[in-house]
């Protein structure tokens, strides 16, 4: 409304001003428009005042929530906190329930450029939700010749995405230093309430993971009064969506039980950049001479021959010296079409000199570098129940080299809740009912030659489909034009 007071009053202005001014006289609105974008039609339409707004604004009234104590909000103040900060990566993943238990306990936070926010080292106290500005993740590491400490930005972090969490979740000190790259609004949750709205139940109740984790097939023989008596064995967090659950299988700590959402089992491979795999053949030059030398070039006809004419065979067993390049073009081929048989015509030129064939079959032995690249390939999908990580579990006194032969692989989130379950804990505690059942349950992984082998196999099977295609429809096309 007050754009448009804006543009009546300029309009007027702009018709009080005109002494000369006649009824029949046309005056273009757009002229009167300052500060609007006009074009030759005598529209205005500001592009910019239509774009999507990325940056979240708090209001007064939110920042005056989010300062208030959490036992003085009432449930209106909540539900407009919810409704504010649904825009907000990472807290419009959280289901309904953990977004109001959110927006009841978290706080505003508002720190200026080149500040430090968590100290690498110290003990985590709160846990934060970028609202805007950008961040710096440095890792203070000690180099092992010089014995120096140093300093590595490691990542960057944006709006919407989160930080604090490890230290509050393992209860280890924090891993990392967090300093602000530019003047930062954070949403921040105290560790106590932290641990009340992932990790706690209330009260007079068991926790619903715990509930949850002892109804595993897995679980159903183990101990239920340990599990009771230490809670904090078993952790409930959520991971949105492409946040790393478990980076090595091998070395996590943990076995993780997908308690809502999904997550996706990946295994990163370094692979051959032609997507073929490395072979070496060794040929010897009779084999090599015999493969590409013929006296006259052979002609495929489409028909199988049932027995080769006597100069047939003399030619295989006497193999020529020359070397003949047999090519077939675009004309040959809509040639071959137009004839409406099998026949194929080719074009055969004669090179002038032989080959040298010990060069040849020298270049045939010597391996080829091949350049590498890296590549992320599925495994499977992880839905509600399932486990990952249980396979990796080596109890007391065992050794399977099963295990240790295995492929690492990587979890990752697709928006889940997860259940991180203590390894030690759970083989600390694990009788021999329970240790026969999951050896029943999972197998390890597979080496890392067969998800090798698997890749350049699909890869070639990919090509193979993908200019079968190709071909055929090339073929189907010049049959449409010849006819």
């Amino acid at each position: 409304m007050s754009r448009i007071v804006i543009v009546m009053i300029n309009w007027i202005h702009a018709v009080l001003k005109r002494t000369d001014y006649k009824e029949d006289e046309n005056i273009r609105v757009a002229d009167t428009l300052k500060g609007f974008e006009t074009d030759d039609s005598g529209l205005s339409f500001d592009l910019s005042y239509f774009r999507a707004k990325k940056e979240i604004d708090l209001t007064g009234e939110m920042k005056y929530i989010l300062q208030m104590e959490p036992q003085d909000r009432s449930d209106e103040q909540v539900q407009t906190l919810m409704y504010g900060l649904q825009n907000l990566p990472t807290f419009n993943e959280y289901p309904l329930s953990i977004q109001e238990k959110l927006s009841r306990v978290a706080f505003y936070y508002s720190v200026p450029a080149g500040r430090l926010i968590i100290r690498q080292g110290h003990t985590g106290i709160n846990f934060y939700i970028i609202i805007s500005g950008k961040a710096l993740v440095n890792v203070m590491k000690e180099d092992r010749e010089s014995g120096e400490t140093r300093s590595s930005i490691v990542a960057r972090l944006g709006q919407g995405q989160p930080f604090g969490e490890i230290a509050l979740l393992h209860q280890v000190t924090r891993t990392a230093s967090i300093v602000s790259q530019t003047p930062m609004q954070l949403l921040a949750i105290g560790r106590d309430d932290f641990h009340d709205i992932f990790m706690r139940a209330q009260p007079g109740r068991r926790p619903a993971h715990i509930e949850f984790l002892l109804s595993c097939e897995f679980m159903r023989h183990f101990p239920e009064e340990q599990l009771l008596k230490q809670p904090n064995a078993c952790l409930l967090t959520f991971y949105r969506r492409n946040a790393i659950v478990v980076p090595d299988s091998k070395a996590s700590e943990y076995i993780v039980v997908v308690k809502s959402g999904s997550c996706k089992v990946l295994k990163r491979l370094e692979v051959n950049d032609t997507d073929e795999p490395t072979v070496v053949k060794e040929r010897s030059d009779f084999q090599i001479k015999l493969n590409i030398g013929r006296n006259e070039p052979k002609v495929n006809t489409g028909l199988r021959k049932t027995a080769a004419s006597g100069s047939e065979k003399q030619q295989a067993q006497t193999p020529n010296q020359q070397l003949f390049d047999v090519s077939v073009s675009k004309k040959r081929l809509a040639l071959n079409s137009a004839l409406g048989n099998n026949s194929r015509v080719v074009e055969v030129t004669r090179q002038q000199t032989a080959p040298d064939f010990d060069a040849i079959a020298k270049k045939q032995q010597e391996p080829v570098e091949q350049v590498k690249k890296s590549v992320a390939v599925q495994i499977s999908t992880l839905k509600p129940g399932d486990v990952f990580g249980l396979s990796n579990v080596v109890f007391k006194g065992e050794k399977n080299l099963e295990i240790e032969e295995s492929a690492s692989v990587s979890l990752i989130s697709n928006g889940s809740e997860c259940l991180l379950f203590q390894k030690t804990f759970f083989v600390q505690h694990a009788n021999e009912l329970l240790k026969k059942h999951v050896k029943e349950l999972a197998r390890p992984y597979p080496e890392e030659g067969v998800f090798e082998n698997n890749y350049y196999r699909q890869m070639a099977w990919d090509r193979y489909r993908r200019g079968l295609f190709s071909s055929t429809l090339s073929e189907i096309t010049i049959r449409k034009n010849d006819s």
